[in-house]
């Protein structure tokens, strides 16, 4: 039997009669303020849950299904997400800091002000989602951004190697330092090899425009 509790009051949130998380199906669980750090939550179903502010330090949620999950404010820092599927998820504000979404699906998430510093994000699924949160650091390599909002992002010294940005929105992104080597930009255009400068390095020549050009 496993007890998820509350991170501060210690209250009982859910009861699972098993002694592992991993392949449970918890669609709709109420869990806002859980304590779950550290769990092995590979392939649980979690769809539609409530995780606001809920506690995931470490957990490994490798292949998860989390669409829809609600998620704000939740802690999530050095979590595992490969190959989850958080598809419209509700996710604004979390800490996903050194956590591994590589080939995960975050197609449609709100995701505003969330913390992705040197988290790895190799060949995600970010098209269409609302994307104004710090990268700072974090490895966007192919990843598909098409269509993403990422105004406002803080992309420093992230690498987007082969990244996909066709139609995405790029206004008052700052991508200082950032590698963006056959990037594609729309109609079939690819960056070439190219880090851009901090505005005190370049000050006559911000990022967009040679992103115009």
């Amino acid at each position: 039997m496993i007890e998820i509790k509350h991170k501060e009051t210690g209250k009982c949130l859910l009861r699972v009669a098993s002694d592992t998380l991993a392949g449970q199906f918890l669609e709709g669980a109420q869990l806002a303020g859980a304590n779950l750090v550290g769990h092995d939550l590979r392939k649980v179903d979690l769809q539609r849950a409530d995780l606001r502010s809920a506690d995931l330090t470490n957990c490994n949620l490798t292949d998860a299904m989390l669409l829809g999950v609600i998620m704000n404010g939740a802690v999530c820092d050095g979590a595992n997400f490969t190959g989850a599927d958080l598809t419209d998820v509700f996710a604004k504000g979390v800490t996903f800091r050194q956590c591994k979404l590589n080939k995960a699906l975050l197609r449609y998430a709100k995701l505003g002000d969330s913390d992705f510093t040197g988290a790895e994000l190799v060949a995600a699924d970010l098209s269409t989602a609302e994307l104004g949160c710090n990268f700072t650091k974090a490895n966007l390599n192919r990843a598909d951004l098409r269509g993403a909002d990422l105004s406002g992002a803080i992309l420093t010294g992230a690498t987007l190697i082969e990244a996909d940005l066709s139609e995405a929105q790029i206004s008052r992104a700052d991508l200082s330092g950032a590698l963006l080597d056959r990037a594609k930009i729309g109609h079939g255009q690819k960056l070439g090899a190219h880090v851009f400068k901090t505005a005190k390095e370049n000050p006559r020549s911000p990022w967009w425009m040679f992103w115009a050009s």
